[in-house]
């Protein structure tokens, strides 16, 4: 697996209103200038926003190393190459949008129910080669809703915060979701895992 760079940065509360930060699209569109020079480059990083008192804390994973901007306080960049071992053990935390497309007429509607978000999260489990090994916790729940332009399409977000902890079954498997994130949503902030190995 090739490496990874994780950056951590604050956007103050005046450089949000500065570049109309109203939404997750409006933040994924400011991230981007990151990595200047790919106008038609596909998106290659996963991020997550977590509110702060005074600013929007940032954690961005990303295949290319990010640029310095102005517009955010940086708390570095670090470089890293990921290994999973088959039957390492991880806490985790992961900011998802469980989605499930309905049989009736094939549309996407948003997972709520606990016990839909536990199946949910088990297929996710076993498609990205990790088992879980703790009963997950599922809060946060909350809808966002946000369009692209004015007057266009709306973009629907099922946003929930679950944690609690796994082992890794499949080392490539479980790598590539790492590096692409789980779920729907990704270029909206989540799907991005956070991870602490746990020592035995």
């Amino acid at each position: 697996m090739s490496k990874l760079y994780l950056a951590q940065f604050r956007i103050g509360r005046k450089e949000a209103l500065r570049h109309r930060l109203v939404s997750a699209y409006e933040l994924h569109k400011l991230l981007w200038n990151c990595f200047p020079g790919r106008p038609e480059a596909k998106r290659d990083f996963l991020f997550r926003c977590d509110e702060e008192e005074a600013a929007q804390k940032i954690l961005m994973l990303s295949e290319t190393k990010p640029e310095v901007c102005d517009w955010a306080e940086w708390d570095g960049i670090k470089e890293f190459d990921p290994v999973f071992p088959i039957g390492s053990l991880y806490c985790f935390r992961l900011r998802a949008n469980p989605t499930i497309r309905a049989k009736e007429d094939g549309k996407l509607r948003a997972v709520t129910r606990e016990e839909e978000l536990h199946s949910w999260l088990v297929r996710k489990a076993e498609k990205n080669g990790f088992a879980l090994r703790s009963e997950p916790e599922y809060s946060g729940c909350r809808l966002e809703r946000f369009s692209k332009t004015p007057g266009g399409p709306g973009i629907s977000l099922n946003v929930v915060e679950i944690g609690g902890a796994l082992a890794v079954t499949d080392s490539a498997a479980f790598g590539e979701a790492f590096r692409r994130g789980i779920g729907r949503g990704r270029a909206f902030g989540c799907g991005m895992l956070l991870l602490k190995r746990i020592e035995l």
